[in-house]
């Protein structure tokens, strides 16, 4: 790890969410930073450990895909969880828990967010966060996971390469408070990931669904270089997409499939 100089900011006012809170000015990956922290660190490393960052020179994104934000106009975050207690087949819920928390807090300021699967959060059709969860197995049990968190929030202008980003203040025409937004974040993270620890997927499954965008409708997709047209039926619990055609109902992983929207 590069000798990173970072700020102790004060704690989030939650329960272990952001109440140790390290912010760097420049950093290539806020989730490289957690990991290399965790492997350098003489000390345990509280789970709730917050990590922001004005700019990433290399942020990443789902498949390896980079994340582009202007320094110092978004959320790039990365939090450290120690979901001991869910089993690897449950390992999705995670994923469907971290996705509710960053649409309530984007609910905050707009309305029409969904939830793209697996866990971007769109607008209309344009992306407006990303998430990135990166999770280590220990036996039958996920010893930790870095959650990794890309919002677009104050920036007007991006990449012409990018293919359909959008930003909260292009949504609403006003700048929101990025420490505010941050800490509502935090607390709804928290409040979901409080809910999986006692086991409630029924509840975090039902709402995942309910804001999945084009849940039981129709949609183009690129499935082994071949257009279709299916609609999407929900996700299973490991995380699978369901579509259905009039013939066929196919259950694909994160890389088998890609949107047309």
């Amino acid at each position: 790890m590069q000798n990173y100089e970072f700020l102790l900011r004060p704690p989030i006012n939650t329960i272990f969410i952001g109440k140790t809170h390290h912010h760097i000015a420049r950093v290539e990956s806020t989730n490289d930073y957690v990991r290399s922290f965790l492997e350098l660190s003489e000390t345990a490393v509280p789970e709730g450990l917050l990590v922001t960052a004005d700019e990433q020179t290399a942020g990443k994104g789902q498949g390896g895909k980079k994340w582009m934000a202007e320094p110092g106009c978004n959320l790039m975050v990365s939090i450290l969880l120690k979901p001991v207690f869910l089993e690897p087949r449950h390992v999705f819920y995670l994923n469907k828990a971290v996705a509710l928390a960053i649409h309530d807090t984007l609910a905050t300021e707009t309305y029409g967010i969904s939830i793209k699967w697996p866990n971007d959060m769109y607008f209309e059709n344009k992306k407006l966060a990303g998430v990135l969860i990166e999770n280590v197995l220990g036996g039958n049990r996920i010893l930790q996971s870095i959650v990794g968190i890309g919002i677009n929030v104050n920036q007007k202008l991006f990449d012409e390469n990018l293919p359909n980003p959008v930003s909260l203040i292009q949504i609403t025409g006003r700048e929101t408070d990025l420490s505010q937004l941050l800490a509502t974040l935090c607390t709804q993270i928290e409040k979901y990931y409080l809910q999986l620890r006692s086991h409630q997927f029924t509840t975090i499954d039902a709402l995942y669904h309910h804001y999945l965008l084009k849940h039981q409708k129709e949609n183009q997709f690129i499935i082994n270089n071949e257009l279709i047209t299916a609609t999407i039926n929900g996700v299973s619990a490991g995380g699978k997409l369901i579509l259905s055609t009039a013939n066929k109902k196919m259950e694909l992983a994160v890389g088998e499939v890609e949107w047309v929207l």
